[in-house]
């Protein structure tokens, strides 16, 4: 190991030269054949194609959390635009009422009241059900 150098320990140009001469070797590290592998790393191009795949593959593994993210996202910009919008009149949202006819999952809950500071409630709805009953009233 190479000991440290002190400036103050430089008194002259001469201990210049013997520095030069210590660190004359930098000069061939161009001839490194380490150096050739990195010629064949790949492009960053390729390496985002690859990181893309992988986070679709990830993506179809988690469908249901994307989904739910989707959700959130969409429930989201629904209610910037319930805020934003100069033909609603806009009260402050303090709950949201979910119907889930298809199992969402608690994420979505846990995105809306952390990242939206809602109160969300989640009802399970059983749409076939749901529909029967609404074709029998509208029959009666």
């Amino acid at each position: 190991m190479q000991e440290s150098i002190d400036l103050d320990d430089i008194a002259s140009l001469d201990d210049l030269d013997e520095l030069d001469d210590d660190f004359g070797d930098i000069a061939d590290l161009d001839s490194i054949d380490e150096l050739d592998d990195f010629d064949e790393t790949k492009d960053i191009e390729e390496e985002l194609a690859e990181n893309e795949e992988m986070q679709d593959d990830s993506i179809q593994d988690t469908d249901g959390l994307n989904e739910d993210f989707q959700r959130f996202s969409l429930i989201q910009s629904c209610v910037s635009t319930f805020y934003k919008d100069e033909k609603f009149e806009s009260e402050f949202i303090e709950n949201v009422y979910i119907g889930d006819g298809v199992g969402v999952s608690g994420d979505l809950k846990k995105y809306l009241e952390e990242e939206m500071f809602l109160n969300v409630y989640i009802r399970h709805v059983d749409l076939a059900s749901e529909l029967c009953a609404i074709t029998k009233m509208e029959l009666a």
